[in-house]
């Protein structure tokens, strides 16, 4: 019968794993932050266009120009998102490879002396 793992042991394991675990999960977020308030800000701009138009009974020119200013908002805030995606994704991309090519610097400076590094 072989003798169970000292409790520190585990305990380094667990904390690696979590520590790895996290650094995957917080790496990247798909939803970008600065983007969605700026898409939040074109909706109240909408809605401040919208809510001026003249009320009819029934459907008419005053609906149809709502139902267009919504339209455009709707395109417009597909077009911010993507965009705001899109801008994350480059910024995430190139610290991710500014941040492997300094690791891998610094490692280098690690195995050799050499002042190359």
């Amino acid at each position: 019968m072989t003798a169970p793992r000292p409790l520190h042991d585990r305990a380094l394991d667990n904390l690696q794993f979590i520590r790895s675990t996290m650094e995957r999960a917080g790496s990247f977020t798909a939803v970008p932050g600065w983007g969605m308030v700026v898409l939040g800000l074109t909706a109240l701009v909408a809605s401040a266009v919208a809510g001026a138009l003249p009320v009819a009974p029934l459907y008419g020119a005053s609906q149809s120009r709502w139902l267009w200013v919504w339209m455009f908002e709707a395109l417009l805030g597909a077009g911010i998102g993507v965009a705001a995606l899109l801008y994350k994704a480059m910024r995430a991309a190139l610290r991710s490879s500014t941040a492997r090519d300094g690791a891998s610097d610094s490692a280098c400076c690690h195995r050799s002396s050499s002042a190359r590094c």
